[in-house]
């Protein structure tokens, strides 16, 4: 049985990463209100501290993303259903809960304030938003594998 931590490797790195970004951006595009201006404004000014901020980011996060999820792979493949953004559905707030988690060890490690600063301020909103997100994400991580 093939771990989610493959997906770091070889040839489908690259493909899953950007997919992954693709992920954040629309997700971040999407958001209204207040809050979104503040995402929208966080992830701009992270942009313009660097550019490739999303890409990198997500190339430190997602291998402990992927270990987190892992267990949870492998029972998606064992119980034969098909759609692992469906299998994670029940589980989302775990799940985002998970990743959260992890973010902020990673975010605890940053030394630019330009970074920091977005995140720590959003933070509160960011598993509410992360939530209805889980299922895309199993998909995207699903159609790499």
């Amino acid at each position: 049985m093939s771990h989610l931590s493959t997906l770091m490797h070889g040839s489908t790195r690259t493909e899953f990463i950007a997919e992954c970004g693709d992920l954040v951006e629309k997700v971040a595009a999407s958001q209204s209100g207040i809050s979104g201006m503040a995402i929208k404004g966080g992830l701009a000014a992270a942009k313009k501290a660097d550019a490739n901020v999303v890409p990198k980011a997500l190339e430190r996060i997602l291998p402990d993303v992927l270990d987190a999820l892992d267990q949870r792979w492998q029972d998606f493949v064992e119980s034969g259903k098909e759609d692992f953004g469906a299998f994670l559905e029940p589980h989302q707030e775990e799940v985002s809960d998970e990743i959260m988690n992890i973010a902020d060890k990673h975010v605890e490690k940053v030394n630019s304030a330009a970074l920091r600063k977005p995140y720590n301020s959003l933070h509160g909103k960011a598993t509410k938003i992360l939530n209805p997100e889980v299922p895309a994400f199993g998909r995207v991580v699903q159609k790499h594998m």
